[in-house]
């Protein structure tokens, strides 16, 4: 490197990516001939990992049985796409336990939406914050563990609800059931309507943890607010509630499967 280091000048433009743009240890010089990479502030440059989709391109939905799931509130509001047509990859199906925690080399890239700027979220309960659960019935096995026993606890929401969620086709928790300081999603393997008991497909419970939060997400029988939203995963058809006003007329979809920007 020449002793003064190195600048890169990176032009003006949007740069859409199709991966992660990675810098490495070679990519960083040395304390005293640093390479630095930046751009004019008047003339930005922009790293977009997005597809634009038009709202009007979003189709009402016709599939009966997705149709059957939404609330009678949604179901005439509710459009749809084929993310498959679109050539638009999706994680197709969710594992047992997961995070989305950009930090960690084993988080999970999950599909996101973006309208004027802001994140849409995907169908969930409740709408906002969280819920609680009551007993621990069954601590579970750590994580980590193959083939290891999910954890259960009893939750009394209002009765339809759990007895919608006995026959949801797929459900997902995320919530603090271990510590105060670590959050994670996992699969619902079991509804006890008797018991109003949630059995957990694998994670462990931490039977002393106080806080024992929770929200259910990824649930098209939730989908009951403009600006919702439901991916139906063995199809690839996006089901949205298009979000109220006119602030925007497209929707963005992260492109990527990884994150943006990786330095390592």
């Amino acid at each position: 490197l020449p002793t003064d280091g190195v600048t890169v000048n990176v032009a003006p433009g949007t740069y859409r990516l199709t991966e992660t743009f990675q810098l490495e240890q070679q990519d960083s010089g040395t304390s005293d001939c640093p390479i630095i990479y930046r751009c004019d502030p008047k003339q930005r440059a922009w790293i977009d990992g997005g597809n634009t989709i038009a709202l009007s391109d979003f189709a009402p939905l016709t599939n009966p049985d997705i149709i059957s799931r939404l609330p009678e509130v949604a179901r005439s509001h509710v459009r749809c796409i084929d993310l498959s047509e679109l050539g638009i990859a999706y994680v197709k199906e969710l594992p047992d336990s997961f995070n989305c925690y950009g930090s960690r080399q084993d988080a999970l890239a999950q599909l996101q939406i973006y309208y004027a700027g802001k994140p849409l979220y995907e169908a969930r309960w409740p709408n906002h914050g969280f819920s609680h659960f009551n007993d621990v019935l069954e601590l579970g096995d750590h994580p980590r563990v193959q083939d290891g026993r999910g954890g259960a606890f009893t939750f009394t929401p209002d009765p339809e609800r759990l007895k919608r969620w006995a026959g949801a086709e797929d459900l997902i928790l995320h919530g603090y059931f271990r510590r105060d300081y670590y959050s994670h999603s996992a699969r619902v393997a079991k509804v006890d309507l008797e018991r109003s008991a949630i059995t957990l497909a694998k994670g462990l419970i931490d039977e002393a943890h106080h806080s024992r939060r929770f929200y259910a997400h990824h649930l098209p029988e939730e989908l009951d607010l403009p600006g919702e939203w439901y991916l139906h995963r063995k199809n690839g058809l996006l089901c949205l509630w298009p979000p109220e006003g006119s602030a925007s007329d497209h929707v963005m979809l992260s492109r990527l499967d990884g994150p943006l920007v990786r330095i390592d």
